[in-house]
């Protein structure tokens, strides 16, 4: 809801608390200007008598009072309303573009006044925005006058070095190169977020543009040549009136925009006025004003062009090398230039061309549509007119530091010679191919090195076998069939009368011959495994349990964890170790219960013999050293073998455990 709306309806609920601010209104310009976009948009109570300083059709009408502008908006203008009217108006205020204004609810024409003073400005002073909306006078030189829309003006006039525009709202009328003073309204574009993007002043008639020198007649204009432009003058005039140039035309761009002129001494370029007609190599004289380009001047705003004398043929270019270009070439004139073609490429001016000459490099530029056919690599020669890129100043000296090459046609290009051949694409194309060939035949060697380690793998692995097969054949065939014959001759033995102490020693020796058989067929029976093929350490153990019966210690397996399948030869070495550790026990801790713990985690196998036998001392983790036994040296040089970890723990009359810790 609106504010005023919202005060209406507080007044009629509440009559006897009505505020007196409510009452306040707005008397002078200078507080409706003061007002931000916000406080405008609360529609604030305006009553405002001020002078008309500039009627907008169809609805707006600007207003000064005290040296302040603001504007009034209206359905429609009055017709009664003109400049120097007096008015009384009421109504309430809006935002407007920049400047705040009021939207007219009542309006009463008072009288008609004097037009207030104008404000001397300068074009900042129209940029800052400060005297927006409020009668200024500007005083400068005519550079041009074009229409604008219909029946309406824009004037360039130059004050100092900036240009302003006028905007007249009548037909165009040539006071080019008049000094003029200008009263008007101080007005301009606004982009959508409220700011000024370029200021103008607006004059409803010619009449308001007073004439303070008239322009000079072209005929009474000496003709100058480019290189006598902005020299020093003592009256400090010449910069700012119309000069008449006279030089050759050596080149003309952009569909006849822009052309060149030189003479002996210099260049200059030159904004070709609509509908001139002039060739490369006619002798001109054109009518313009000269402004400072990046580092020589440039003709604007430019007359009638007179061809004094037509060419014949066109001007010689300057042969110069790239390496003195900033010391002996004028910026706009025509130059050849010699060098190697570095790289092409397409950019928004056309065919760039990049050229290089003893380390320095130029970049040629080929208008739109022209095709040059430059390959890199060409040594070519090209002919343009120079153009200074950028400046460096040196004490009071200003040097050009980059310059391009503007090439004007086809005959501009010329070809030296060709690239040889053994170009760094082709040199890099035979490398890359080298390289390709090299890596091939480093795989093919790795390959085959691979396929050579993998035959002597197997050569190896199948003369192993044999040896262990070998070897299992001759444990079979002697020690095993020994052990047989033995142990049949101690059953035989055991068949006959016998005190209870022999037969007691005979049985004995019958179990430790079986056991020993035991072990010889798990020996051979391991020869003759593939030596890679992977075995279960569990099932191992279970059959390591089942080896001993009373009247030995009890034997039981447990495991738990993850489940690993390993090597042959390290299950060989893990079962080896609790075969000696079992061993061990039955000779040495008179145990009763033998425990096999296995347990596994996804980086390790732990194998534990644990007894309830009667212990001993360890020393860091290790049993006592005793002369003559090598049982518990084989368990650690088999733990070295397979990378495993041994330690025992043992206290003397509470048992011993045995744990190996083998990263899998």
């Amino acid at each position: 809801m609106k504010p005023r709306m919202l005060a209406i309806r507080l007044a009629i609920a509440a009559p006897l608390a009505w505020p007196q601010w409510l009452d306040a209104q707005i008397t002078s310009a200078k507080e409706v200007r003061a007002l931000s976009a916000e406080a405008a948009e609360m529609e604030q109570a305006v009553k405002l008598e001020a002078t008309v300083i500039f009627v907008d059709l169809p609805a707006t009408v600007f207003v000064q009072q005290d040296g302040a502008g603001t504007f009034l908006r209206f359905i429609q203008v009055p017709q009664a309303i003109k400049p120097g009217d007096v008015v009384l108006a009421e109504g309430f205020t809006f935002p407007g573009l920049f400047v705040p204004g009021i939207k007219v609810s009542k309006w009463q024409v008072l009288r008609h006044s004097e037009m207030p003073p104008a404000v001397p400005a300068t074009p900042d002073d129209l940029q800052s925005g400060r005297f927006h909306y409020q009668l200024v006078s500007i005083e400068g030189v005519v550079r041009s006058v074009l229409p604008l829309d219909e029946d309406k003006s824009v004037v360039r006039l130059a004050v100092g070095s900036r240009i302003i525009e006028v905007r007249v709202d009548e037909q165009p009328l040539d006071l080019t190169d008049h000094v003029v003073r200008v009263t008007g309204l101080a007005a301009g574009n606004i982009n959508n977020v409220r700011q000024l993007v370029n200021p103008y002043v607006r004059v409803a008639r010619w009449s308001e543009i007073a004439t303070v020198s008239p322009a000079r007649p072209l005929e009474s204009l000496q003709p100058l040549k480019p290189s006598d432009l902005l020299k020093f003058d003592a009256d400090g005039n010449t910069a700012e009136r119309r000069v008449r140039v006279e030089g050759m035309v050596s080149a003309i761009f952009g569909d006849k925009s822009l052309l060149f002129l030189q003479d002996s001494e210099g260049s200059i370029a030159v904004a070709m006025p609509v509908g001139a007609q002039a060739k490369i190599g006619d002798v001109i004289r054109v009518p313009g004003f000269a402004t400072m380009d990046r580092f020589t001047p440039t003709l604007a705003d430019t007359g009638p062009i007179e061809v004094t004398q037509h060419g014949t043929e066109e001007l010689a270019p300057w042969p110069v090398a790239m390496s003195s270009m900033s010391k002996t070439v004028r910026d706009g004139g025509l130059v050849t230039l010699t060098g190697r073609v570095v790289d092409t490429y397409r950019s928004d001016l056309g065919e760039s061309i990049q050229l290089e000459q003893d380390g320095v490099r130029v970049i040629a530029i080929a208008p739109r549509g022209l095709q040059t056919e430059i390959a890199p690599g060409q040594q070519v020669s090209l002919t343009g007119i120079a153009r200074v890129q950028s400046v460096v100043g040196k004490g009071y000296n200003a040097l050009p530091d980059a310059f391009h090459l503007w090439l004007r046609s086809q005959n501009d290009v010329r070809v030296i010679s060709e690239p040889s051949p053994w170009t760094t694409g082709m040199l890099l194309k035979i490398l890359g191919i080298a390289a390709v060939m090299g890596m091939g035949g480093l795989v093919w060697i790795y390959l085959l090195k691979r396929q050579v380690t993998r035959l002597q793998d197997r050569v190896r692995h199948e003369a192993v076998l044999e040896e262990r097969q070998r070897i299992a054949r001759e444990f079979h065939d002697t020690l095993e069939q020994e052990l047989a014959g033995l142990s049949l001759r101690l059953d035989a033995a055991t068949s006959r009368p016998l005190d209870d102490k022999a037969h007691a020693l005979l049985t004995t020796s019958r179990n430790l011959i079986t056991r020993v058989q035991v072990e010889a067929r798990n020996l051979v029976a391991d020869l003759r495994q593939d030596l890679d093929q992977p075995l279960n350490l569990e099932d191992a153990l279970i059959e390591l349990s089942h080896q001993h019966v009373p009247p030995a210690p009890i034997l039981k397996v447990e495991t738990t964890g993850t489940s690993h399948t390993l090597p042959q030869h390290v299950v060989h070495h893990l079962r080896m170790i609790a075969q000696e550790a079992v061993t061990n026990i039955l000779k040495h801790a008179h145990a009763s219960n033998v425990m096999l713990r296995l347990h596994g985690t996804p980086g390790t196998v732990i194998l534990e013999v644990e007894d309830d036998g009667i212990g001993f001392s360890t020393i860091d983790g290790n049993p006592p050293s005793a002369s003559g036994h090598f049982g518990c040296v084989g368990i650690r040089e088999r733990c070295q073998r397979i990378g495993a970890k041994v330690t025992w723990r043992s206290q003397p009359g509470k048992g011993t455990t045995l744990q190996v810790t083998l990263p899998t």
